[in-house]
């Protein structure tokens, strides 16, 4: 009777610790859990304002491009033309969290009529550099690479298809920028003095 006795009480004792330990274990786990939660559906938000972001950038640079269509074969970019960019650029995001948060810089590069198939000469003096900054969240918007770099002139083509003169057809881009702390995580990193990098979006195109 002792022994059946002393065994019920170990068996309580153990369910006892053992519910014990579950109840700490999860006050522990819970919140780490919640934590993580909020951090995934944090960034899933990120990514999605950067691929809303991306798929606008490409919207603007095809209307952009049209010179042929929509700016009577005009390739000279202009204050206005960017202003209209701007607009059509918070109508696009109108729906969404990044509502006149986004900054606008648009870059076009154009080439010297000394130019020959074999000898692309940038005419510098007509580089256009302009940016519009959001209402909201203004943050300094400039583009990874520069409208002259190698790497964004080397898209120009040879082509008389614009216009009717042979030459190098110049360069457009278009550059969407946004702070780095619409993402609450990034932003709590910000109160500590880290600097939370801009979401930038970069689209180059030629006319046509």
């Amino acid at each position: 009777m002792y022994k059946i006795t002393f065994l019920r009480l170990t068996l309580n004792d153990l369910a006892w610790r053992t519910r014990g330990s579950v109840t700490i274990e999860f006050a522990i786990i819970f919140p780490v859990l919640i934590m993580l939660a909020l951090i995934l559906l944090d960034f899933t938000t990120l990514y999605a304002n950067e691929s809303r972001l991306a798929r606008s950038g490409y919207s603007l640079a095809s209307v952009l491009r049209e010179r042929t269509l929509l700016y009577g074969k005009d390739e000279v970019v202009t204050q206005s033309q960017v202003d209209m960019i701007y607009d059509i650029t918070n109508e696009l995001l109108n729906d969404s969290q990044l509502a006149n948060k986004v900054s606008l810089n648009v870059q076009a590069v154009y080439f010297d009529s000394s130019s020959t198939e074999n000898n692309k000469v940038i005419d510098s003096s007509k580089t256009i550099n302009i940016t519009k900054s959001s209402l909201l969240n203004p943050v300094i918007c400039a583009p990874v690479k520069d409208i002259e770099s190698d790497t964004l002139t080397d898209l120009s083509v040879w082509s008389n298809e614009v216009g009717g003169t042979l030459r190098w057809l110049p360069v457009y881009q278009i550059t969407l920028c946004i702070k780095g702390d619409e993402s609450y995580f990034l932003k709590a990193f910000s109160y500590i003095g880290v600097i939370t990098p801009s979401v930038i979006s970069s689209n180059a195109v030629v006319p046509r």
